[in-house]
């Protein structure tokens, strides 16, 4: 994410409108700071059995999001963001749009990179106060586009085909990814108008959020530390040779992983920058952007533990379910029809009778803590799972689930 352009305006535009039993309501919007953002996309197009060219269309158009506090949620949504939206009328019939051609035969790697004006300032709501942000785009270009090859004769499509086994099996290459990622620039690209500060509110060391009772700080931890991260992948016996920008093992393959996650924008920007970031450590990340209703579907996705890495977010809760998503008994498997949430795979047998006492509401919190405490050392040690940053909600987190299994 690069910011270009940063010019801080203050000005308040001040809407009287109806609500619903007549009385008015007063809708301020301040707008504090404008940036021109850039950020690459990557689009994966699988063409391998196909006769003729695969198209598809990249677009962005003009988007607004509001965080409010209680007064938002009370049915003034929808007024508020009538009132931004009149702000910037003259963007909101606004669209960004790029063809992509995959020739017949192809599993073609696409960068795109977008341009887009970011507006960001407060908004008030009869006394209650929240944050607005209103991206426009602005440009859209093709940077690059590679044939990835393994078509098998173009007649076998193989997008995001894992090799076997995974080297995620190596728990080295897991704890290698967390010391290559760097959080805080993942979260910075997502909330460019955040300020440091408020970036570090937002950094997770746990599979459980710093602001969660249940919170344990693990003795092991991954600060970002890419050069620990790149030992590690030697230690592994992933190395460079001369003239790649990807790792190779001693048979050749290359250290090459697929991340699965939606097509949400929040992940189109964090995934396209993790994906940067696992380059500089010679770690190729293929992006495979699903639908939601493919990745969390019953038949599909997550449920069938059809990843490799998967990206995605949970939602905190007042009695965290630790047991379902980190037992051993909870791993959806087809032997028990698919049945629990924990899609990783991962079986610590410590972990797993930690979490099931941990969340046993009948004990007292801080019994329970104790064994929570368990769960989020085994976790850091084992790395089944790379927590990433506190959503600007304060309740979901976005992070990266590894499949374990073989």
């Amino acid at each position: 994410m690069k910011k270009s352009v940063f010019v801080q305006r203050f000005f308040v535009i001040v809407f009287l409108l109806l609500s619903g039993c007549g009385s008015s309501l007063d809708v301020q919007v301040i707008e504090l700071s404008n940036n021109t953002v850039s950020y690459d996309e990557t689009i994966h197009i699988n063409n391998c059995g196909g006769k003729a060219d695969s198209e598809q269309t990249a677009s962005r158009s003009f988007a607004t999001n509001i965080e409010g506090g209680a007064e938002f949620s009370a049915g003034y949504q929808s007024i508020v963001e009538g009132g931004i939206s009149a702000k910037y009328s003259q963007y909101r019939n606004v669209t960004k749009s790029q063809k992509l051609i995959a020739p017949p035969g192809t599993n073609m790697e696409i960068i795109l990179r977008w341009s887009e004006e970011v507006y960001a300032g407060n908004v008030t709501v009869n006394g209650a106060t929240g944050n607005y942000e209103a991206r426009v785009p602005v440009a859209v270009e093709q940077v690059s586009s590679q044939d990835l090859g393994g078509c098998s004769g173009g007649n076998a499509p193989v997008t995001g085909t894992p090799q076997f086994p995974s080297p995620l099996q190596d728990v080295r290459i897991r704890r290698a990814i967390a010391y290559c990622t760097d959080r805080h620039t993942l979260a910075q690209s997502v909330y460019p108008t955040f300020t440091s500060s408020q970036i570090d509110d937002l950094m997770m060391d746990s599979v459980i959020p710093k602001t969660d009772w249940a919170y344990v700080k693990p003795t092991t931890q991954y600060p970002f530390n890419p050069a620990k991260g790149q030992s590690l992948l030697d230690e592994a016996g992933w190395h460079f040779i001369s003239g790649s920008s990807y790792r190779i093992n001693a048979t050749g393959d290359e250290l090459s992983l697929t991340l699965t996650t939606t097509q949400a924008e929040i992940r189109q920007i964090w995934a396209s920058v993790f994906e940067t970031q696992m380059q500089v450590c010679g770690i190729r990340i293929l992006r495979l952007h699903v639908t939601g209703e493919w990745l969390f579907g019953e038949n599909t996705g997550l449920k069938r533990r059809e990843f490799e890495m998967a990206g995605f977010a949970w939602a905190g809760e007042e009695n965290f379910d630790a047991d379902s998503l980190f037992s051993c008994n909870s791993i959806p498997t087809a032997d028990n029809g698919w049945q629990g949430d924990n899609y990783m795979g991962w079986c610590n047998e410590n972990a797993s009778e930690a979490a099931e006492i941990a969340t046993d509401a009948q004990i007292s919190q801080s019994d329970r803590k104790s064994f929570f405490a368990i769960l989020q050392e085994e976790a850091a040690k084992d790395m089944p799972s790379l927590p990433l940053f506190v959503r600007d909600d304060g309740i979901t987190w976005e992070h990266i689930d590894f499949d374990l299994l073989p």
